[in-house]
């Protein structure tokens, strides 16, 4: 009788572990027998709403089995207990490929879900076919640079004394602290490097859905900052530079693309003319007309292109 108490209690802990070992918000799009692709959101701290309702539904009625879901202790997946650990984030990760049963998957990479993706592909290449990187964070470093040298652009071509004088402040900062990133990002908002000059009519018209959105309006209005604060004390992820592994994930044939906007301010030219040379011209798309929400700038070129790396 005690052997059989001491068995049930570790398979009741097994199961509660196992099931708080996965984000809490997840959804598919597709049938479960075509190619799947999942997708990973940006952040620390945001969601994948803005894909799921703008194009994972699109991307599934060309064939895919679309998979999106919320980081545990971002977006919907709420989780007081959450890490913010990259570990935990790859258990999360290989908790969706259990559920639905996932041999091997494409990981769209967005953003921070870009430096996810590639960390995971270089731990579990076995379940990775392909790597698609979604206007992906690479040195993070050359990000704040970039948008330190443009602001300072800005602010000098405006006459702006105030902007000049706060970015020689940041300048000055520790460069792996959390608040010269918060800084930096700041400057990017303000001088609207997250949106393209000219976005076309599709752009405009998927962009008012997702501002008239009332759950992702409530997600936009949390300004915790709770998942930022944890991965950067866990993991330091401001010093991240992903851009040595591609050499690494290439040799263990994982098919790496990548799909950028030319008006996407946290990157400069130099940046993705070193990525074409990594993963060949022919790998990488660098649009006009297009900047940080690449799939939503430029959707039907994204969807072309998905359809033309993932046969």
């Amino acid at each position: 009788m005690k052997r059989f108490l001491v068995t049930l209690s570790f398979l009741v802990l097994f199961f509660v572990n196992f099931t708080h070992a996965q984000p809490s918000y997840i959804k598919t799009f597709g049938d479960p027998k075509d190619k799947p692709l999942i997708f990973l959101h940006g952040g620390p701290g945001s969601n994948a709403g803005s894909f799921e309702i703008t194009t994972a539904e699109k991307i599934s009625a060309m064939g895919y089995f679309v998979v999106v879901y919320d980081r545990r202790g971002e977006g919907r997946s709420a989780d007081p207990k959450a890490k913010y650990t990259f570990r935990q984030t790859f258990d999360d990760l290989n908790a969706v490929y259990k559920r639905f049963a996932l041999k091997k998957a494409t990981l769209i990479g967005y953003s921070f879900g870009g430096l996810v993706a590639t960390q995971f592909a270089d731990k579990f290449s076995d379940k990775v076919s392909s790597l698609v990187l979604v206007s992906s964070l690479l040195s993070l470093q050359d990000t704040y640079a970039a948008i330190l040298e443009k602001s300072g652009l800005i602010f000098r071509e405006n006459s702006d004394t105030a902007g000049l004088r706060r970015l020689s402040t940041v300048a000055s900062m520790d460069r792996s602290s959390l608040e010269f990133r918060a800084n930096c990002f700041s400057f990017a908002t303000k001088n609207a490097f997250f949106a393209t000059p000219h976005p076309n009519e599709l752009s405009v018209s998927l962009n008012e859905i997702i501002k008239s959105d009332s759950i992702l309006m409530h997600l936009r209005a949390d300004t915790s900052s709770v998942a930022g604060r944890g991965f950067w004390r866990n993991e330091k992820y401001t010093t991240l530079d992903i851009s040595p592994k591609f050499e690494l994930l290439k040799n263990k044939h994982i098919n790496i693309f990548a799909f950028y906007g030319k008006d996407d301010g946290l990157f400069s030219p130099a940046q993705l003319e070193r990525l074409k040379s990594q993963l060949g011209s022919d790998h990488v798309w660098y649009l006009d007309d297009c900047s940080h929400a690449a799939f939503i700038d430029q959707q039907t070129l994204f969807m072309e292109a998905i359809a033309s790396w993932i046969r």
